[in-house]
């Protein structure tokens, strides 16, 4: 968590791939994309990133999802808060046999 959030416009290869939603695919079409310009928040969903993971670990030209002061608990909840799994509404725990 100390190593983030990175500028995704800065960031090497290795760090990018490090990144929640964003995968090997979508890290090289990053590194061609930003030769030409700083990439934003709707050029980085265009390419293919998970916007919902990604938007806690990364920096880009738009401040729009921007959030630095985050611990890793808080983006899990507002991950989780933001899914659409079937898991989350199963919040009751098991039982006990004895």
């Amino acid at each position: 968590m100390q190593a983030f959030p990175i500028d995704i416009n800065k960031a090497e290869l290795q760090m990018i791939l490090r990144v929640p939603g964003i995968g090997v695919q979508s890290a090289q079409k990053i590194l061609s994309a930003r030769k030409f310009s700083r990439l934003n928040w709707d050029q980085l969903k265009k390419i293919g990133v998970a916007i919902n993971r990604a938007k806690y670990f990364i920096i880009c030209k738009s401040n729009e999802f921007e959030r630095r002061d985050l611990t890793g608990s808080n983006i899990k909840q507002f991950i989780l808060a933001e899914s659409q799994s079937k898991y989350l509404k199963n919040t009751q725990t098991q039982l006990s046999m004895f």
